[in-house]
């Protein structure tokens, strides 16, 4: 059985959820809740449903660089997720640092491609964290508080620091800027985002607050909004039942042609 490393995504327009994402996972052959899918290594596959298809069902989202468990899936503001962490070895808690998963990968779901980008200096594996910020980055961080191994069992290296991963969209130019969005909106409600990059806007995107434990976040979530421009900014709707977005708080942005967001908002939704 792969490990739940999901990150829940849109695609298009509009306030229809469609769907989520599997990531990498296995790896365990004593793992005795999944004996359908025993495997001495991790896999680096991936799969992605859409839920608006007559009759939903998982399909190939393409492979990642290398195989990783405990890795962390994030939905980012331009609509890709990014993994972190982990490792490539087998068992419940691989802790030989020559099998981290130090590089992070980015998967777009407009082309179904896999992009490996940056690593990072420590070994992050059970019990890590990332967590979106609102200036766009990804607070990585944490792993340990554990036993691994089988009848001589050794503690995990707890890692009570952090890092910052700034992706790819941070190094493509000018940032649009919020310049006032509302702090509550209702399901259905129109409502403005004042900007004075209104012309040059392409997507309006929410994604609720993260909460994030056993490389798992579970709020994972996101909406692409429809939106129209005004002549101080866009006005925008929002999902029009809490089924496709659970009340709470979303960091909202606006993003430009280039595919860069602005600096998220918070807002609460309900």
């Amino acid at each position: 059985m792969r490990q739940r490393n999901g990150a829940k995504v849109t695609n298009g327009r509009g306030d229809l959820a469609c769907g989520g994402l599997y990531t990498g996972g296995g790896g365990n052959l004593n793992w005795i809740q999944s004996p359908d899918h025993k495997d001495p290594s991790p896999t680096d596959m991936a799969e992605k449903i859409d839920l608006n298809a007559g009759a939903p069902a998982w399909s190939p989202a393409g492979s990642m660089a290398f195989p990783r468990r405990h890795l962390n899936s994030t939905v980012l503001p331009d609509g890709t997720v990014l993994i972190t962490g982990g490792t490539t070895g087998g068992g419940f808690v691989d802790i030989n640092p020559a099998h981290a998963a130090r590089a992070a990968a980015l998967w777009d779901p407009r082309t179904n491609q896999w992009q490996t980008l940056a690593s990072n200096s420590v070994m992050r594996v059970y019990h890590s964290v990332s967590l979106l910020m609102p200036d766009g980055t990804v607070l990585h961080g944490a792993s340990g508080n554990a036993l691994a191994g089988g009848g001589n069992p050794v503690s995990v290296p707890d890692e009570p620091n952090h890092e910052i991963f700034s992706p790819p969209y941070l190094f493509k130019g000018a940032r649009p800027t919020i310049a006032s969005a509302p702090a509550t909106v209702s399901y259905g409600q129109t409502f403005p985002v004042q900007t004075a990059n209104a012309a040059q806007i392409t997507d309006v995107r929410w994604i609720r607050l993260g909460s994030v434990t056993h490389a798992f976040d579970m709020s994972a979530r996101a909406n692409t909004l429809s939106f129209t421009r005004t002549d101080t900014g866009v006005s925008v709707t929002a999902p029009i039942r809490p089924e496709l977005a659970p009340p709470g708080y979303y960091l909202l942005f606006i993003l430009n042609r280039n595919g860069v967001p602005s600096v998220g908002k918070i807002v609460r939704v309900g």
